[in-house]
């Protein structure tokens, strides 16, 4: 695998291999069944023997886990995609983060997105794998992500149920749109910041110029 298009090929083909998995689920909440998806899916990585699989480094780690393939690294972060549910809007990176990470260009941040569902052929609580996706990020259009209110910004899949959208240029055209976006994203803060201001003058304005 000499090309990190063929090394994005090869995550992709070992995350297919949870395709129609089914696993009891019996007691678990949505973020029970994430978890479960989750380890086997940490688990389906550390046994395969292409990359050179390591754990986070802590809790507050971007990724689930990492592969490295030669000078190359992937942070990988998975996401449960519950088809049962009307609305997904899974978080994704915190921009900061994100653009720090990629000044390296050996790094990948990518997504393994999991999609699951109540399995109609087993008992009640059993959920089954219907769909998997392996995704860089600057693969995903900006039509499917959004930047929410979050520290220094959060970026999002917009809606899972939607589906994403692919983004047809380089990993440079993409950082480039990411900063149109950000600029765009402060725009709309300012004026929603400078707005709730007005909001509080307006309110207060007589008792504050009795005050005075």
């Amino acid at each position: 695998m000499k090309t990190k298009k063929q090394q994005n090929q090869a995550i992709a083909r070992i995350l297919n291999n949870l395709q129609d998995q089914t696993y009891e689920c019996n007691g678990l909440d949505q973020r029970g069944v994430a978890s479960l998806i989750e380890n086997q899916t940490q688990r389906l990585y550390r046994l395969q023997e292409t990359f050179e699989y390591s754990e986070p480094e802590s809790v507050r780690s971007i990724d689930d886990f990492q592969l490295k393939f030669d000078n190359h690294t992937y942070f990988i972060d998975v996401k449960t995609h519950d088809k049962d549910r009307d609305f997904s809007m899974p978080n994704l990176i915190s921009t900061e983060r994100l653009y720090k990470l990629y000044q390296d260009p050996n790094v990948t941040f990518g997504i393994a997105i999991i999609d699951y569902k109540e399995a109609s052929l087993f008992a009640n609580g059993y959920k089954q794998i219907t769909n998997t996706k392996y995704i860089p990020i600057e693969n995903i259009s900006w039509e499917s992500l959004s930047i929410q209110n979050l520290g220094h910004g959060q970026i999002q899949i917009t809606n899972l149920n939607k589906g994403i959208k692919t983004f047809n240029g380089t990993r440079k055209q993409w950082m480039n749109q990411f900063t149109v976006e950000m600029i765009k994203y402060h725009d709309k803060l300012e004026a929603k910041l400078k707005e709730r201001k007005t909001k509080w003058i307006e309110r207060s304005a007589k008792e504050l110029l009795i005050s005075c």
